[in-house]
């Protein structure tokens, strides 16, 4: 179940990196403590997310690291 739950998570990371790549020119503004700061792009905003679950996917390795011991 964490290897199929892994896989799901690889694909959505490569649909988000394909998205940050082809919004990477698509400016938004960015926030910081709930105020206005610089502008960044919808890329850096994917991208930014798709770090978040590529950090999920050593967790799930080390789950099941800790489950087939």
């Amino acid at each position: 179940a964490i290897d199929r739950l892994a896989d799901g998570v690889r694909v959505l990371v490569a649909h988000m990196l394909e998205r940050a790549e082809a919004e990477m020119q698509w400016p938004m503004p960015g926030y910081t403590h709930l105020q206005r700061a610089m502008v960044t792009s919808t890329g850096q905003w994917w991208a930014a997310y798709a770090e978040g679950f590529i950090d999920d996917l050593q967790v799930l390795a080390d789950a099941r690291a800790l489950v087939n011991a």
